[in-house]
């Protein structure tokens, strides 16, 4: 079942979705169509699939990098002191929080 949602075509004027729509229609009759579709959607679902694991593989990379850095290693040390550990981390927790609002 394919979906054409209103709001990704948002401001589109009835004479736009219609030639969508008569598009559509046009690929359907094709004999391959189902074909067509599975493959681009694969490729798509690949591709992005692929971004993904990159941004996860820098990601990665950075937070490795940080854990080395000795600001990283001094905060671990200050985080794991038993009574201003709790308090650092409280305090990171409020300051993130007014950060998101």
């Amino acid at each position: 079942m394919l979906n054409f949602p209103s709001a990704a075509r948002r401001g589109w004027s009835i004479q736009q979705r219609l030639s969508e729509l008569q598009g559509w229609e046009k690929a359907l009759g094709e004999p391959d169509f189902e074909a067509t579709l599975t493959r681009s959607a694969l490729e798509f679902l690949i591709r992005h699939r692929v971004e993904a694991d990159m941004e996860a593989e820098e990601l990665t990379e950075t937070i490795d990098t940080m854990k080395g850095d000795i600001t990283w290693r001094i905060r671990n040390r200050i985080v794991s002191l038993p009574t201003l550990g709790s308090v650092v981390a409280w305090t990171a927790k409020a300051l993130l929080g007014r950060r998101s609002r």
